[in-house]
């Protein structure tokens, strides 16, 4: 159980506010809209274009087509459709997800991704079976890039979405079955894709058990829809229809996110995986040019591991963000601490350059970070693990040789503060591992009380202002980091001098 009683007993703290939404000008609507209008003209293109492939690009007969069905109702009615689709993509994002939409990036990436899923549904809807479409996929690409949240919307849209295609006969045909089962296999299918595989995301293998579980869903839809062919030669194909439909989506799905990954620089937990590899470049890099440094970030991607899943964020980008929080000290890795074995080079210059050079390394692992193409938030958390902290060491050095109050900020980090929860639990347990080193009693209730330190400096100084950390993950982060820095440090008995055989 946890505590709450034992975090803060400082009355002048204060405590931490929620996250702030970014506010929009003018141009950010004006920028977003325009991306939004492209797409949807996109989509309607591909309306369109799916009708010629529909009669084999035979103009005449597509012409002759929208003619006989009514082409002002059929394209009209289309055109509605799409763009209502869009109106309500942008009032869902809009309202639940504001930051992350105010990026033009990543208004592309949600449209590539149903544009994408369009396309595919509808070839192998016109050319395989209507039973064969990857219909997971558009909820299985926004789970992986985006979030949860985004996968089950997504899925529902591009339910939608490919019914428009169907009923205006510019899909696959719309009569009977093939304009009623993307509604039920689809809808259905992604939602329990986008579930199941969330609890598998960090296993490829198991991730692929998920394609089987579609399969299995799509098969017994379709059983039920088409009882009539029970046993027959063409409920058999259903059943290998159903089967591609499943695995068709998970692999297509394996496949596409590293291009995804590449293109728009995203982090899935796959990514994650390959990046935390301490055979990775960096990390190689680190280790032997500062191999202090590298200890440190190690010891925090365990302790901001633990700390992100006690308190329920992503632990295994926690940890790849601790991993190169401190990459940026590869520049001058002689003068950080960590990685000097005798001779201290600040010894030799003033606090004002040697202050320079420490906090450099915040700016210097985001250039490092963006020239190897490591995911934003890499850089995001590089730059913010240490906030606008006052670097305490160097202002105390200085305060000896003036006499005159020094300008506080002229010792400090450049920020900005952290604005997310895995940049405020880095920066917390970045700064409390180093402080458990110079302990010499690490016993339990030594460590807890180096932890509160920490965390109450950090919180006095308002640099959880910008990002929506509670008081309860405070105390949950707290016992954590106390559990496992006494864990890292624990006591071993002394081996005793043994002399073995002859």
């Amino acid at each position: 159980m946890i505590n709450i009683t034992k975090i803060f007993k400082t009355p002048k703290m204060k405590m931490p506010h929620s996250r702030k939404i970014d506010l929009w000008k003018g141009s950010d609507f004006v920028r977003i809209i325009f991306f939004f209008v492209l797409h949807t003209v996109i989509l309607w293109a591909l309306f369109l274009l799916g009708g010629l492939v529909n009669v084999d690009f035979d103009v005449s007969a597509f012409w002759d087509k929208l003619s006989s069905s009514g082409m002002v109702s059929t394209v009209g009615y289309g055109t509605c459709a799409i763009i209502s689709m869009s109106i309500c993509v942008f009032m869902y994002f809009f309202f639940e997800n504001r930051n992350f939409i105010k990026s033009g990036k990543n208004v592309n990436l949600i449209y590539i991704i149903f544009e994408l899923s369009i396309v595919v549904n509808f070839l192998t809807g016109h050319y395989v079976s209507v039973y064969a479409r990857p219909f997971a996929l558009c909820g299985l690409l926004a789970l992986g890039l985006v979030n949860r949240r985004a996968g089950v919307f997504m899925s529902s849209i591009i339910t939608i979405l490919t019914l428009i295609f169907d009923v205006f006969a510019i899909g696959a045909s719309s009569d009977g079955i093939n304009a009623i089962a993307p509604v039920f296999i689809g809808f259905t299918t992604s939602l329990i894709a986008v579930y199941v595989a969330l609890e598998s995301s960090r296993s490829r293998m198991r991730f692929l058990a998920t394609g089987a579980i579609i399969s299995l869903i799509t098969f017994v839809f379709a059983a039920f829809i088409e009882y009539d062919t029970f046993l027959s030669k063409e409920f058999w194909k259903i059943i290998i229809y159903g089967a591609f439909s499943g695995m068709m989506a998970v692999v297509m799905d394996m496949a596409a996110l590293p291009i995804f990954e590449w293109t728009f620089n995203l982090v899935t937990d796959f990514r994650l995986a390959e990046l935390s590899n301490y055979n990775s470049k960096l990390l190689k890099k680190m280790y032997e040019e500062a191999p202090g440094t590298f200890t440190h970030c190690s010891y925090v991607a365990m302790l901001a591991e633990q700390c992100a899943s006690a308190i329920g964020e992503n632990a295994v980008l926690a940890r790849a963000c601790a991993l190169y929080h401190d990459v940026g000290k590869l520049e001058q890795p002689e003068f950080f601490t960590e990685n000097q074995k005798s001779k201290n080079l600040h010894n030799e210059i003033t606090p004002e350059v040697s202050v320079d050079i420490i906090r450099s390394h915040t700016k210097n692992g985001v250039k490092i970070i963006k020239k190897n193409r490591l995911p934003q938030i890499f850089a995001d958390v590089a730059e913010q693990h240490h906030g606008t902290m006052v670097i305490r060491y160097f202002y105390a050095q200085a305060q000896k040789f003036y006499e005159n109050d020094l300008d506080a900020a002229k010792f400090s980090y450049p920020g900005p503060k952290p604005k997310t929860k895995i940049a405020a639990i880095i920066m917390i347990a970045d700064g409390a591992e180093a402080k458990a080193r110079s302990l010499k009693d690490r016993s339990s209730a030594a460590v807890d009380q180096a932890v509160k330190e920490i965390i109450e400096e950090r919180v006095n100084a308002d640099q959880f202002s910008d990002c929506d950390l509670t008081t309860f993950d405070i105390a949950v982060i707290r016992e954590t980091l106390t559990k496992g820095i006494t864990g890292i440090h624990h006591d071993r008995i002394a081996y005793p001098p043994l002399k073995i055989g002859k």
